[in-house]
């Protein structure tokens, strides 16, 4: 059977599949964090530049077993401020919550895929480890790509439509890879982090 369903959280990513429309919507909380199918390339551009750990409500999601989709009547809205007050803890060990900290880049993969209207949509998976915990960090955010990728997003947009994106991404991956980055943004329990902050320190 399957079910409809409403879905709170702070915003992470948008990430585009690589093969057909669409892709994954990744929400955390502070115990853990979730992934929601989209097969809207439109969906994925527009929550893909709402600001990382910004509140969101999403409606009318399919619950099938233990996989979520949203479906072309769903509806997603901003229900609040970024939760980032206070001092961030320093450390990845910190758990869950607001955390700010300096961390090694262990694995990278870049996602691409150029959307239906011809926009490039692109997303960044990774995994830190700081020396006291590690992390998984998810980012589709404009800004964050481009600090990430050490690019402008003109640049990137042409080298898209000029198709040679997919020949530059595994030497921004292998770039990437072992650099360390200070990072600010929220945990969430099970070691998903939505960043605010990115910049690349060395490498």
């Amino acid at each position: 059977g399957s079910t409809l369903l409403g879905v709170r959280g702070l915003l992470v990513a948008a990430l585009p599949s690589r093969r057909g429309a669409g892709g994954s919507l990744i929400l955390a909380g502070r115990l853990s964090s979730v992934s929601i199918l989209s097969f809207e390339d439109e969906v994925i551009a527009r929550l893909g530049q709402i600001r990382p750990a910004t509140p969101v409500e999403l409606r009318g999601i399919y619950s099938s077993g233990a996989r979520l989709r949203l479906n072309p009547y769903s509806s997603f809205k901003v229900v609040g401020e970024p939760p980032l007050q206070g001092a961030p803890a320093d450390s990845l060990a910190a758990g869950s919550g607001y955390v700010s900290c300096r961390a090694t880049i262990t694995s990278c993969r870049v996602k691409y895929r150029l959307s239906e209207s011809g926009e490039p949509l692109l997303g960044v998976v990774m995994s830190v480890d700081d020396g006291t915990g590690r992390a998984r960090v998810l980012v589709s955010y404009r800004d964050a790509l481009c600090r990430l990728l050490r690019s402008e997003w003109e640049e990137l947009s042409e080298y898209a439509t000029t198709g040679l994106l997919p020949k530059l991404i595994p030497y921004m991956e292998e770039e990437l890879l072992g650099s360390d980055v200070e990072l600010r943004g929220w945990l969430s329990e099970d070691g998903v982090m939505a960043v605010t902050d990115i910049e690349v320190v060395s490498g």
